[in-house]
């Protein structure tokens, strides 16, 4: 999540910690002197007192500010997890359905593991294995503190046998159907038991109910952690879809005097087993209104004394009666009700107990202290109503932690949405650890979040804390305000919303909680990473023609472009796009790059006489700059087909356009642009839209000799020259235009794009094409044809599960060219049928089972464009992947779509990627696919009767046959990207709760034969073309802003350059002006003339031939 909040506060104690000290109303920063602090006496009566705390404005501004937007974006990934998953007409996650899915992936497995036949894939862990993803469950060994155990919501459990400095994956993980560890604890005989399902997840939200992944009960270990088997008895039974206990496992807790006794909080109430797990009970008391009612805690003091909630109510049951229950809430001091209630009971005293209680606004409720073990309660904090103390902020339904000092009963720690505080009766309270987007070096930095907080019961001065950072850790947690450091290397459980890889092994990905990472290489293991986007972490896309240029999105569509090869991201939206706010996208929005490389080779002469034709290669705009005398009275275009656009001759000064048209007739006649050269003379443009289009040099052509000085943006490797009566003919002109490309991401209703991504030089150019309903899925044919997918946000909706497709935007003219395509500032919906841009649906309510699915991916075959694979999500269905081999064609929703689904088990799937090297432009056979219990891979897909498809998911860890290494995670995002050279492509996964995977056996086995395919090292740079260099450009000041007439430009380079040439660029992304700069070294200063340029607002920027560029906005003022 992204939080914009440097600390909390509560009296001076808290300030102090968190580094802002209050005295005489002035403010110190960190090292604040002794007498800076108030004395512990005044702590404790203002931390005690009803009064508001005093605090800093700005910071309680900064954390209000931050509680809000946590609590849209929390409802917000609530709403677009339900809507992949739920079904789509009665918006529930059915258990049943889940059930009948996993069933169908074990009997799978297991008929795969007997037959040796299914297809095989290989993958490889990347990382990032210093990025802790969402932990709730940590243990500590009791008779060896060296050996833990931690486990991930959705990325399994994990072990460490050096005190948590490095983890390792269980191999449990592979046996599992879900690898949700929500809880764990060990017996007095060292028995271990997890358990999984987070129930805990987003679940107060109108009728989004439990959208957390659902678990599979209880799994046993009794050889100290070594294997775990499941618990039979524990198995999720779903003959009443109300009675689904053991889909969510909320806590376990062992009795200290028993090793056979344990109770759970699971969904439907608290379940008890006296012999080791192999029965359970529920708990049912008189007291107790409604036994099946989901319990959140339970926790057992030393004594046996066993501490609850069920249905938001605490009970209460003696060591020597644990079977009869009493209410307690609104009795003793205990408020009457909780939204969620947790338990600390001190392992040294069955006296002290302690409860964290949030209310129905999801803050702090209070703090209470029991002296009489849990019969009679004092506040211990005043509510969030109160004052300023709120530990939880508005998150107390997902994260909330409390525990006991071993060592001390009288000292506590308080975890929540963003702080992290100990409490003593000596001191009060104090800020022990905080969440800052700014201080993660910082010594009390704990990641926010935080659900889990354990003792090292051999030494209470080691502690840890579990958050949706991953594992932190203080070896002094006896001290008022400890230093923390995080204990994630190797604990891989970080969700991915999606990932990809760039031209040189860089890994890029956008990530629940903890930002957009990069796998760069350059740390200590070749799977560290970098955050390069702080926040919550959305989809991600990289050039394979550029490598400095990536892009990279925060939620709700909220993209920005790095050019300098990931190291900084900046907006490059205009005033056209509508996107970064709750409703104008998905939460994770998905995003499109198609790209294309210019040709270099733009024209070329076909013969030599008098009236020879020269053959335009390109598709966009050539810039010619003569410096010489030349003369060209006209030129006679001759179109390619009907509809082609003319040629035009510019005259560049003065942006003054010769003579433009477009070719409408049948005949296809021939148009001549005429040319006075004591009128036009100066630099000039030449622009051939389509590509074949013929120009035929007519009259006389008179020049000086060559060399012409083209500043390198036209470079004339041949001529041949002779007297006025003659030709110059010109051929194979090389040009260093910009690429070609189309970005696209999606919104609420429709789709934003530019064909300026690439062009780091230009300030962007946005448009829309309007759809119906959330844009949910994009792809992108070779030649540039677009499908678009629709889902919803939440609950669905009649425009979900509609594929549209855009023609015609590869090979368009966005700009001002002709009254189709006028679009104003003010009106930035690009019309369509302007210059042959169409949008076509190709599906209808019988194009896939049921109505109103979730489309969730599209792929478009590299070789023919017709075919296209579709995924869609919806538990509660049977159909999941759908192909069709008409998808260019249809010009109605009539494609023909089939399902692919074989005997793919019945669950959402996310992505699909037909594959590059086993498939052709007349079959699509070999098809991997992300899902909700991972990567599946076909080699059937074109099997005419499609029951005898036949899908293959990873091996478990008894070496099944399979897909070897790669977990049974929800995996949102299958890519196959170019490594290194183009034709050697490798497949990346990015899983939602296990990181990053790549495959690189079927490029190994298929591609060229020297494909370098290897990781680069720690520290290697990568490949050549990623190095990026530090800019020349050292500083750029324009002067007067606005300008009239007449403006300045100072700037210094601290080295040559090749070229440096200043543009000046209007909102339409046109060049109105170009100016050639001194390349030398040191300051430069130089004047501008804007007499000729309208009034407006323009982007002033300069670049080198070497791809460094620094811009400014202008306002001219006419």
């Amino acid at each position: 999540m992204m939080k914009k909040v440097i600390i909390g506060t509560i009296g001076v104690t808290a300030l102090i910690a968190a580094g802002f000290w209050a005295f005489q109303g002035s403010f110190c920063i960190f090292e604040c002197p002794i007498d800076c602090k108030k004395s512990d006496s005044e702590v404790v009566d203002k931390a005690n007192s009803n009064d508001e705390v005093n605090v800093h404005p700005k910071i309680a501004k900064y954390k209000e500010e931050a509680y809000e937007e946590d609590e849209d974006k929390k409802k917000a990934r609530a709403d677009f997890l339900h809507g992949i998953r739920a079904n789509q007409k009665t918006g529930k996650i059915d258990f049943s359905d889940v059930k009948e899915a996993r069933n169908k992936v074990e009997q799978h497995v297991t008929f795969s593991s007997s037959s040796k036949s299914a297809a095989s894939l290989s993958w490889q862990e990347m990382g990032p294995d210093d990025i802790g993803g969402r932990c709730r469950a940590i243990l500590i060994d009791q008779n060896n503190p060296q050996k833990m155990w931690a486990g991930g919501v959705s990325g399994g459990l994990f072990y460490s046998t050096n005190a948590g400095a490095t983890w390792q994956e269980h191999d449990v993980n592979y046996k599992m159907m879900t690898t949700t560890v929500s809880c764990i604890t060990q017996t007095p005989n060292g028995d271990i038991y997890f358990g999984t399902g987070e129930g805990f997840t987003n679940n107060k939200y109108g009728n989004i109910q439990m959208p957390g992944i659902p678990g599979e009960g209880i799994y046993k270990s009794t050889d100290g952690g070594q294997t775990f088997t499941h618990l039979s008895s524990t198995t999720l039974s779903v003959s009443n879809s109300n009675n689904v206990r053991w889909a969510y496992v909320n806590e376990i807790a062992a009795d200290p005097n028993n090793s056979s006794r344990l109770f759970a909080a699971t969904q439907n109430g608290i379940m008890v087993t006296e012999d080791g797990g192999q029965s359970w009970t529920q708990v049912n008391s008189p007291d107790i209104a409604n036994p099946n009612a989901r319990a959140q805690e339970v926790e057992i003091g030393p004594d046996g004394t066993v501490y609850a909630t069920i249905n938001q109510t605490y009970y209460r049951a003696d060591a020597a009666a644990t079977s009869n229950f009493k209410k307690m809430s609104g009795a003793g001091g205990f408020p009457n009700q909780g939204l969620r209630i947790e338990f600390a009971a001190s392992p040294t005293d069955k006296d002290y107990v302690y409860s964290l209680i949030a209310n129905n606004s999801r803050a702090l409720k209070g703090v209470y202290k029991s002296t009489d073990g849990g019969k009679n309660w004092q506040s211990i904090a005043p509510s969030a109503s109160q004052g300023s103390f709120n530990p939880l902020g508005n998150q107390g339904d997902y994260d909330m932690t409390i525990q006991v000092d071993p060592s001390n009963k009288k000292r506590i720690y308080v975890g929540g949405q963003l702080e992290l505080y100990n409490y003593s009766e000596s001191n009060s309270w104090s800020l022990a650890g905080f969440w800052s987007n700014s201080s993660p070096t910082n010594k009390q930095y704990v990641h926010a979040d935080m659900h889990e907080i354990q003792f090292n019961p051999n030494n209470p001065d080691k502690m840890y804390v579990g958050t949706d950072g991953g594992v932190f850790y203080t070896k002094n947690a006896g001290d008022q305000y400890p230093e923390f450091v995080m204990r994630n290397q190797g604990f891989n459980v970080t969700q991915f919303y999606a990932a990809t890889g760039t031209k040189s092994g860089r890994l890029l990905g956008g990530t629940q909680d903890n930002g957009t990472l990069e796998i760069n290489y350059k740390g200590n293991t070749p799977q560290n990473s970098e955050e390069v986007k702080s926040g919550d972490g959305g989809d991600v896309a990289a050039s394979a023609i550029n490598p400095r240029i990536s892009f990279a999105e925060y939620v709700y569509g909220s993209m920005e472009r790095s050019t300098d090869g990931g190291q900084n991201y900046t907006s490059f939206f205009d005033a056209c796009v509508n996107l970064g706010e709750l409703g104008n996208a998905l939460f994770i929005a998905p995003i499109s790059l198609w790209e294309k490389e210019a040709p270099q080779e733009i024209g070329k002469e076909e013969s030599g006489s008098n009236g020879s034709k020269v053959t335009s290669l390109m598709q966009d705009s050539v810039l010619i700059e003569v410096t010489t005398t030349l003369l060209w009275d006209s030129v006679t275009v001759y179109p390619k087909e009907k509809g082609s656009f003319i040629m035009m001759l510019k005259e560049k000064q003065s942006n003054k356009v010769v003579q433009r048209d477009t070719f409408e007739a049948d005949t296809k006649p021939a148009s001549t642009i005429h040319v006075d050269w004591s009128l036009d003379r100066g630099e000039y443009y030449i622009v051939a839209r389509d590509i074949g289009t013929n120009g035929l040099h007519q009259d006389n052509l008179q020049s000086n000799p060559f060399p012409y000085d083209a500043n390198k943006y036209l470079k004339i490797v041949g001529n041949s020259s002779g007297d006025s009566t003659t030709y110059n003919y010109y051929y194979n002109w090389q040009l260093n235009t910009p690429d070609i490309s189309i970005l696209m991401v999606g919104a609420s209703s429709g789709v934003y794009f530019t064909d300026d991504a690439l062009n780091v030089g230009a300030q962007p150019s946005w448009y829309k094409i309007n759809v119906s309903g959330y844009v949910s899925a994009l792809a992108s044919s070779e030649d540039g044809t677009f499908y678009v997918g629709t889902g919803y946000q939440g609950f669905p909706g009649n425009t979900a599960g509609t594929i549209y497709r855009i023609d015609g935007l590869a090979d368009a003219n966005y700009r001002k060219i002709d009254n189709t395509c006028n679009i104003s500032q003010q009106d930035c919906s690009l019309p369509l049928g302007c210059n042959d841009i169409t949008r076509t649906r190709i599906t209808d309510n019988t194009s896939f089972e049921g109505n109103q699915r979730y489309v969730t991916g599209i792929d478009v075959s590299p070789y023919n464009k017709d075919q296209i694979v579709v995924t869609l999500g919806n538990y509660g269905n049977d159909n999941y992947v759908y192909k069709a081999d008409d998808a260019a064609s249809v010009t109605s929703p009539a494609a023909g779509f089939e399902s692919i689904q074989g005997d793919l088990p019945p669950m959402p799937v996310y992505d699909p990627l037909i594959e590059f090297y086993n498939n052709n432009s007349s079959t699509m056979s070999d098809i991997v696919i992300g899902t909700e219990m991972g990567v599946w891979y076909t080699k059937n897909a074109n099997n005419l009767n499609t029951n005898n498809i036949t899908w293959n998911t990873q091996a478990s860890a008894s070496n099944l046959s399979g897909i070897e290494g790669m977990p049974r995670v929800p995996t949102f995002t299958i890519r196959e990207k170019p490594l290194r050279e183009t034709p050697c492509k490798v497949i990346y996964a990015g899983t939602h709760g296990r990181g990053i995977f790549r495959s690189i056996s079927i490029a190994k086995n298929n591609g060229p034969g020297d494909c370098d395919l290897s990781i680069p090292k720690p520290g290697e740079v990568g490949v050549e073309d990623d190095k990026v260099d530090e800019s020349p450009i050292n500083s750029f000041t324009f002067y007067p802003n606005p300008v009239v007439n007449q403006g300045t430009l100072e700037y210094k380079l601290d080295s040559d350059v090749d070229q440096a040439t200043l543009q000046v660029i209007d909102l339409l992304g046109q060049t109105v002006k170009r100016v050639r700069l001194d390349e030398a070294s040191g300051e430069q200063q130089v004047t501008m003339d804007f007499s000729d340029v309208s009034g407006g607002t323009y982007l002033l920027s300069v670049q080198t031939e070497e791809g460094f560029s620094h811009s400014t906005k202008v306002v001219v003022s006419k």
